[in-house]
């Protein structure tokens, strides 16, 4: 083809370097060529089994399916608490994924994914890492690692010709010289230091059609006004026009730059890959989405992501209620460590969707044991030690007293008020350091004990 054919990226590609800037064929063409590889390239991620990888010894994660005619990307979120897993189950799936040639490009050692042990670091017998990625389409794709190898082990062949794309909770760019690397679109998913490529260069050179395109996705995932939108000038410079006031990219607020730098690299690769967004597929691996963002943002970026590129597959990591909204019911993922240390994913979650961000936080979903000032939770987990060390007979209606007068104010003096007080009381002990399973069988002991002095009450 005629080099006038191709528009590159990066100053160096005259250079010999050809082969590691990322070029981009023209719109016309690349929708023809992408309509040969749109079924090869649809296939799903439905199961994730990851088997002594890192600290995750054994773990199955179902995903949800979304057809493309809902016109809503599939998406899953993962949560939990700090040192559950959630960003090494990005990275297995990362490494499944990505070919043997951009593994070597990022310089990753197998040994850095094996088990260790919980003192000492040291590694934790010969067992092998494993990674299983299933489809709803194509056979799974397998990653194995042998702590004797060198050099990771996978059935490419059976992974669809996916375009990946992986984020680490740092998603800031280099400057506009710095060259594209295809590397770049998932090397900060494994080290956080490193930038992600410069937005502006590729949005300076697409022709008016690719730039309209994409300035309307990036105008709904930024939560832009009507009246604002993403502006280029006569001379190529790049403006967000929000709020009335024209910013230069690199002038913007660290939200507005991460969220911008990430959605441009990944449509950059799609548009190039595919020819458009709508017929665009792939997986993006995002880790804690919730950086840097407004609440407002928290709320609306995963259903803006998930309408601007909707046959992409997203999973995602977070700790922020707000962020899971835009999810439906089985598309949230709990990890937790069990009573032996395992990591787990947590079952029978209620309905995202019919929680307000308050309930979320006091739900199975983040667990906290209250919202409400911490001194007064403090307060109130201080009494229940001190009753179950005086023991539960006669310290029932003084623990009630104490819990104060507007705490339970429909329930009087009576015998039921014992069964009431040992229910929270004991539900105030068990739910400190509870992991999800055991909060829940600790809140519905505590309901049904309650139920049942209600009952007799009533009667």
């Amino acid at each position: 083809m005629d080099s006038e054919n191709w528009l590159t990226i990066a100053p160096n590609a005259s250079k010999g370097k050809a082969d590691q800037v990322i070029e981009l064929r023209p719109i016309e063409q690349r929708s023809r060529s992408a309509a040969s590889y749109r079924h090869s390239n649809s296939a799903q991620i439905t199961r994730i089994e990851i088997e002594n990888f890192k600290g995750i010894s054994k773990l199955h994660i179902d995903l949800p399916e979304s057809t493309p005619s809902s016109g809503f990307a599939p998406c899953t979120m993962l949560i939990g608490e700090n040192a559950t897993g959630k960003s090494s189950v990005l990275q297995a799936v990362a490494l499944c994924l990505m070919d043997e040639q951009l593994r070597k490009k990022l310089k990753l050692k197998p040994q850095q994914y094996l088990p260790r042990e919980r003192q000492g670091w040291k590694y934790k017998g010969l067992k092998e890492a494993r990674v299983t990625i299933h489809f709803d389409s194509t056979p799974p794709a397998e990653l194995v690692i042998k702590p004797t190898d060198t050099d990771f082990s996978t059935s490419r062949e059976h992974v669809p010709t996916k375009q990946i794309f992986g984020f680490g909770a740092n998603r800031q760019f280099g400057n506009a010289s710095r060259q594209t690397l295809k590397k770049d679109n998932i090397y900060s998913l494994f080290d956080t230091t490193k930038l992600l490529s410069p937005p502006t260069e590729w949005l300076k050179g697409v022709d008016d059609q690719t730039f309209f395109s994409v300035a309307r996705a990036i105008r709904e995932v930024l939560a832009l006004p009507r009246e604002d939108t993403i502006i280029r000038n006569d001379e190529g410079q790049i403006f967000v026009k929000a709020h009335g006031i024209e910013t230069p990219i690199e002038n913007l607020s660290d939200g507005y730059r991460s969220l911008f730098c990430m959605i441009i690299n990944i449509m950059r690769e799609l548009i190039s890959y595919w020819g458009n967004l709508e017929n665009a597929s792939g997986v993006a691996l995002i880790d804690e989405i919730e950086i840097h963002m407004h609440p407002r943002w928290k709320m609306r970026v995963v259903a803006a992501l998930r309408r601007a590129m909707p046959r992409m597959q997203i999973i995602a990591t977070t700790h922020d209620p707000l962020c899971l909204r835009g999810l439906e019911a089985g598309e949230v993922q709990v990890l937790y460590r069990d009573s032996k240390e395992q990591i787990q994913t947590f079952e029978d979650l209620p309905n995202v969707k019919l929680l307000r961000a308050e309930q979320l936080l006091t739900s199975e979903y983040f667990g906290l044991n209250s919202t409400s000032d911490p001194d007064l939770d403090l307060t109130i987990k201080n009494l229940a030690y001190d009753h179950q060390k005086k023991g539960f007979e006669g310290t029932t209606e003084s623990f009630i007293d104490q819990l104060g007068e507007g705490y339970l104010p429909l329930i009087t003096d009576s015998p039921e008020k014992q069964v009431i007080s040992e229910a929270i009381r004991r539900y105030m002990m068990e739910r400190e350091d509870a992991n999800p399973v055991q909060l829940k069988n600790a809140k519905e002991y505590a309901v049904t004990k309650v139920l049942e002095a209600l009952k007799k009450v009533g009667n």
